[in-house]
């Protein structure tokens, strides 16, 4: 099988956290469009709102995708400091953050795949919080709900960074016109396009393949609680949708994930201070 690598986002170890640390989200948050102290002013007030600390949080929902990313077969995990180790133009690179899980053979269905006749391979996803969502035919470089051909990454100086966090990728690869797509990510992929038979700049695959685990404690969850009393009615209300999930069976192996989220969004709410 042709390689296929897990690039995990910034990660710190939440669980050596310090309110410290807290400083080098101020960056972060105006990448994202969020006023600086967006992510500080929420952890203190879900700190002083639970006996559960909100590093203690993200631990746990950390050391879930861990345990899923060990079992998704034929992948390798690296940091994304660390991606220009593992370039190889016939690999492909799943982006995600250190919350999210993916199907055990994702790898499989991608090796059907030649990277060097796309630039991008999106695939349908979910999205769990509140509920489960399942985004048919909605394809978008989602949180982790795509993989980038290895051709691109190395094509043009930048493409790393142009692709990393999935909003730049969604940018770089979902435009007006492919020469727009061209001018972003280099003109590389215009040869590739005239001499590989069958190449598409974007390949779409009907298969549900990623969740994106959007708990509570998620940065963009977290945008419209101010209170208290906001923060318990969202957790409350993740609960509440998270109890009544129907799973298809295309996910029948998150199972054991949402299962432990929800007890843990229990737990939480029995920790109120």
């Amino acid at each position: 099988m042709r390689p296929v690598y897990i690039i995990l986002r910034q990660s710190p170890d939440w669980a050596k956290q310090t309110y410290a640390d807290l400083e080098q989200t101020r960056a972060f948050c105006r990448l994202i469009g969020r006023p600086e102290t967006y992510i500080i002013d929420r952890v203190l007030l879900w700190d002083k709102t639970f006996r559960t600390s909100f590093f203690a949080a993200r631990q746990f929902m950390k050391d879930i995708s861990q345990e899923n990313f060990r079992t998704v077969e034929h992948t390798r995990l690296v940091p994304s400091t660390d991606i220009k180790t593992v370039l190889d133009r016939n690999a492909l690179y799943l982006f995600t953050d250190d919350d999210d899980w993916y199907h055990p053979q994702i790898a499989q269905r991608l090796a059907e795949i030649d990277p060097r006749a796309c630039d991008v391979v999106l695939y349908e996803t979910a999205t769990l919080g509140p509920g489960l969502t399942l985004w048919k035919d909605h394809y978008a470089c989602s949180t982790n709900g795509y993989a980038v051909s290895g051709e691109v990454l190395l094509q043009k100086p930048g493409n790393i960074e142009r692709v990393t966090q999935h909003f730049d990728a969604q940018a770089a690869f979902i435009r007006k016109s492919y020469a727009s797509v061209l001018r972003r990510i280099g003109y590389a992929s215009l040869y590739r396009r005239l001499t590989i038979k069958g190449y598409k700049s974007v390949v779409r695959l009907p298969e549900y393949l990623s969740v994106s685990n959007k708990h509570p404690a998620s940065t963009l969850s977290l945008g419209d609680v101010v209170t208290r009393e906001d923060l318990i009615a969202l957790i409350t209300t993740a609960l509440d949708a998270n109890k009544k999930i129907n799973l298809p069976d295309d996910f029948s192996w998150a199972r054991s994930y949402i299962d432990r989220v929800t007890a843990f969004l229990a737990d939480l709410l029995r920790s109120v201070r």
